[in-house]
């Protein structure tokens, strides 16, 4: 049973103060509930129209965009995987990103080994992206669009979004939507291929 009220009968908080913060929970879990019906929107569109010029996908190049790491350096997204990589889109609140983290971590932690880039890139702001990798215990690079505009140009509207790129600076391939464990053993594969034809 929740105490409600203090040693001489009086509540603990004032009825206004209840009453906000009730209201304020409220619209914090209504906010997050849209969030979460949103992506969900937009991945179920992305996954019944592959070929949706807004969502980047194979044969593209890579978008040119400016992006900063989490010690406020900018980098021109080209830069980052100007020899190929694999960039991991994704948002704080999207439960697919989190049902992929464990894939995303072995598939950083062997292409690290390989010495391909593996960078994630947070399409939400600093402190939450800095809460959610705390929170998750994240270990591979992460960058940030620096506005609304390298947002729109990396053409991840759905999340969450790995994309393999290659030497040449064109995606060779992408997978929307949460990885398993046999996406990420086709993506190590794709690795080594275009290795070989390097």
């Amino acid at each position: 049973m929740v105490a409600t009220r203090g040693e001489r009968g009086r509540p603990l908080l004032p009825p206004t103060v209840s009453a906000g913060l009730t209201l304020l929970a409220t619209a914090s879990l209504l906010f997050l509930v849209w969030t979460v019906v949103d992506q969900n929107r937009m991945l179920r569109e992305a996954l019944a129209n592959p070929n949706a010029a807004s969502v980047l996908q194979a044969g593209d190049t890579i978008p040119a965009a400016q992006l900063m790491d989490l010690n406020g350096n900018r980098k021109d997204l080209r830069q980052v995987v100007d020899s190929g990589g694999v960039l991991a889109f994704f948002t704080t609140t999207c439960p697919y990103c989190e049902q992929t983290l464990p894939v995303w971590r072995e598939l950083a932690r062997d292409l690290r080994e390989q010495n391909v880039p593996f960078v994630g890139v947070s399409l939400h702001e600093e402190m939450l992206t800095r809460n959610f990798l705390t929170a998750n215990e994240i270990d591979w690079p992460i960058l940030l669009p620096v506005d609304a505009d390298a947002r729109s140009a990396l053409k991840a509207r759905i999340v969450p979004l790995t994309a393999l790129f290659g030497a040449d600076g064109s995606v060779v391939r992408t997978w929307r939507g949460a990885l398993s464990t046999a996406d990420a053993e086709a993506i190590l594969q794709a690795v080594n291929e275009m290795r070989r034809t390097e």
